[in-house]
């Protein structure tokens, strides 16, 4: 389990993709401080990717290849 507290996006991102083949992209340098509180899986992507969708501020775009994540 990845366990996160006040962790900035980016770092979500970094740690997130030690242990993903698809990589967690954050596009948007204004997203440099938006702080993730939680505990999420290393195998299973589903619950930090719902995790994501549920904050009203970031869009999150998924293709075969990769997750990108921007400010709304």
């Amino acid at each position: 389990q990845l366990i996160f507290s006040a962790t900035p996006l980016p770092v979500v991102a970094e740690t997130f993709n030690r242990y993903q083949t698809r990589p967690l992209i954050v596009q948007d340098p204004r997203l440099d401080n938006f702080l993730i509180d939680g505990v999420f899986s290393s195998t299973d992507s589903a619950s930090l990717l719902r995790f994501l969708r549920a904050q009203p501020d970031l869009n999150v775009a998924e293709s075969e290849s990769q997750i990108r994540v921007t400010k709304k």
